[in-house]
């Protein structure tokens, strides 16, 4: 079971890394048995947090999704994931050849490096439980923070390169898990209002 890496990660990321590396996970068995999993943990928790707590406008009375409009928007959300996951891990092997990087062609590490190091996103999505803006926006900056850094530890070690190039490359991901976070989410967004208008109870 490839979840026992979560406790590694957060207690001795560089060993977990090494130890990652040696594993050589199949994209296949590592998409099944960890991103599809965790990524069900955001998703659980929005859909509860919108549906069943609900969320306050200015201390205002609670507004709430209808169920069906509230499942819609986490179904979209849960497969916004796993193609986040899926383009990262393409680009940053893809990219990785720019680097010097050693790319396996048949255990490519990228789906590694973005599955693992995204880990403290997923888990955080369990705050959505609460949706308070305040909060919400906290605790994903302090795991995107700790995403960083596993991605610079990740990095050298994943892909062996040097730890400069390493710095440089590592540069390269975070970028791009900005730009394609943020897009896959606005895209989301999109379709669900257009498509799918949301419906809302008080």
């Amino acid at each position: 079971m490839l979840l026992h890496h979560i406790y590694g990660l957060f207690t001795h990321p560089l060993e977990e890394w090494h130890d990652i590396e040696k594993e050589r996970a199949d994209n296949k068995v590592l998409y099944q048995g960890y991103v599809a999993i965790l990524a069900l943990i955001p998703v659980i928790c929005g859909y509860i947090g919108t549906v069943h707590v609900g969320w306050r406008i200015a201390g205002g009375a609670p507004h709430y999704l209808t169920p069906e409009s509230g499942l819609i928007l986490c179904t979209l959300s849960y497969i916004a994931l796993l193609i986040s996951i899926f383009v990262l891990g393409k680009l940053i092997d893809w990219i990785g050849k720019t680097y010097g990087a050693d790319i396996d062609e048949k255990h490519p590490r990228g789906m590694s490096l973005a599955s693992y190091a995204m880990t403290p996103m997923f888990l955080a999505g369990a705050v959505a439980l609460y949706p308070d803006i305040a909060l919400n926006m906290l605790v994903v900056m302090a795991a995107m923070a700790y995403t960083v850094y596993l991605i610079y530890s990740g990095v050298p070690v994943l892909m062996h390169i040097t730890e400069e190039r390493g710095f440089l490359f590592a540069s390269s991901i975070i970028t791009m898990v900005l730009v394609t976070l943020v897009g896959v989410r606005v895209a989301t967004v999109i379709v669900w209002v257009a498509f799918f208008p949301p419906v809302y109870t008080s």
